[in-house]
């Protein structure tokens, strides 16, 4: 007998709550969003296209260094970056 004052909060909660809902959403609404909701787990594609990826033809003239640093392929990689593809005969021998 001492949640008396518990229950008359939840009970204007849920009044409030009704309120808002149906001022905000509508009733239609909320109808169609719970039938949606439980029956969207029944139905399942059956038909999914697999992401095709696209293959580079020529692998070794491939410019990652280009895609790394400018994000696309055919783009140009600025003259200090290529300083660290090239290997003199030096630091090869090291």
């Amino acid at each position: 007998m001492q949640n008396w004052g518990n229950a008359l909060f939840a009970g204007f909660n849920a009044f409030a709550a009704s309120w808002a809902i149906l001022a905000y959403i509508g009733f239609k609404n909320i109808l169609v969003d719970i039938w949606l909701g439980l029956t969207d787990i029944l139905y399942v594609e059956s038909d999914r296209e697999k992401p095709s990826r696209k293959k580079v033809e020529d692998e070794e003239l491939f410019n990652w260094k280009g895609v790394l640093y400018q994000g696309e392929a055919n783009a140009s990689v600025p003259h200090e970056s290529l300083s660290g593809m090239m290997l003199s005969e030096k630091t090869r021998s090291l």
